[in-house]
């Protein structure tokens, strides 16, 4: 149970009391059982105000920091206090937040086409210099998907974005105090969306949660299975010698028959290279015979592609949005879509798309 709870049923003294005796238990425990018994609500968050770090260290999520300290940047010895401030508090597991000011964030909601729902990534790349004051160069962005399908098939999507000279400056002076943050927000985006990171992909920390629940589940019960059973050592030494021999010898059968497996494998390959070669692709001829039946006149394909049996296409159309179904009518294709959303060519009054294609390899 976690300490938090227990803290509800006792006094102020006894609650004293607790916090000391837990405190104690969990200095001689290990870290990934400490984490799972006692739990992990150390937070610890950071905003700057020109050349001025604001530090505030939370413990048990109560919304209340038990530290703070004010951290002048431009000052060696304060940098150096803050360091050894850290240290102490940081020992533990710890969520490190560095809050950005909310002037420097800029938000917008997005739409797109249903069918581009699966490639946000990609169509966010071409709308961001587009819809935004900033090219992908310029600032650091995450987003969100808010609605998956809305009445007019489109697909919502929150994005936020912040420059990337501010964050980058933010997270060179945190550095210097030895600091590598697990999140980057704002104090707003962080109560509205704390879902969205503005951290940049390869500063951000690998999830280890699920990790940590297996050590801290399998360590658990085994000591708790030790305990209660003491089994002797002796005899289990007794154990293992009268199956030894048993075990030699299942093993050099069992690398035997995984060796004569493999060359099993190995000879069947050869002969069905050929064979597999033929079935595993469809003629590009074929495929391109098949577009040009079921495109109509008023479609010009400018780019043709066939890789690792997906089709993409590229060009203009006078009503885009029903190609789709045209080319689902093919028995060589499915799961047809929109890799990025249409727009109009002013000159030709056309629509251009870009279209992909999973080929169905025996149709």
């Amino acid at each position: 149970m976690k300490v938090k709870f227990l803290w509800l049923a006792v006094n102020s003294k006894a609650t004293a009391f607790l916090e000391w005796w837990f405190e104690g238990l969990s200095s001689i425990c290990p870290a990934f059982i400490k984490s799972s018994l006692l739990g992990n609500h150390r937070v610890l968050t950071i905003e700057f105000e020109q050349e001025t770090a604001y530090l505030k260290y939370f413990v048990q999520s109560n919304g209340k920091a038990r530290d703070s300290l004010k951290v002048t940047l431009s000052d060696e010895e304060s940098k150096a206090s803050a360091i050894s401030w850290l240290t102490h508090r940081l020992n533990e597991p710890c969520k490190i937040i560095l809050l950005l000011p909310d002037d420097i964030l800029l938000t917008k909601n997005l739409q797109f086409p249903v069918a581009a729902r699966n490639n946000i990534d990609e169509a966010l790349k071409f709308e961001i210099s587009r819809k935004t004051p900033f090219t992908l160069e310029q600032a650091y962005y995450d987003y969100l998907i808010t609605n998956n399908a809305t009445e007019d098939g489109q697909v919502t999507v929150f994005l936020a974005m912040t420059p990337r000279l501010n964050l980058d400056n933010a997270l060179k002076s945190l550095s210097a105090l030895q600091i590598r943050p697990d999140f980057a927000s704002t104090q707003t985006l962080f109560t509205d969306r704390p879902d969205i990171n503005l951290l940049p992909k390869e500063n951000q920390p690998q999830s280890d949660k699920s990790t940590f629940s297996r050590y801290s589940f399998f360590g658990f019960t085994s000591f708790a299975l030790l305990a209660a059973l003491c089994v002797p050592i002796m005899e289990q030494s007794r154990y293992i010698k009268t199956i030894e021999s048993d075990l030699l010898q299942a093993r050099s059968d069992a690398l035997e028959y995984s060796r004569l497996s493999k060359e099993k494998e190995e000879l069947l390959d050869k002969i069905n290279f050929l064979s597999n070669k033929h079935f595993s692709t469809v003629s590009s001829i074929r495929l391109l015979n098949e577009i040009t039946v079921l495109l109509p006149d008023d479609t010009w394909v400018f780019r043709f592609s066939l890789r690792k049996n997906v089709l993409q296409i590229q060009g203009e159309s006078a009503n885009a949005s029903d190609l789709i179904k045209t080319l689902e009518l093919s028995r060589f294709f499915e799961n047809v879509r929109f890799t990025s959303p249409t727009t109009k060519n002013n000159s030709t009054k056309r629509d251009k798309f870009h279209l992909s294609a999973d080929v169905i390899i025996n149709p």
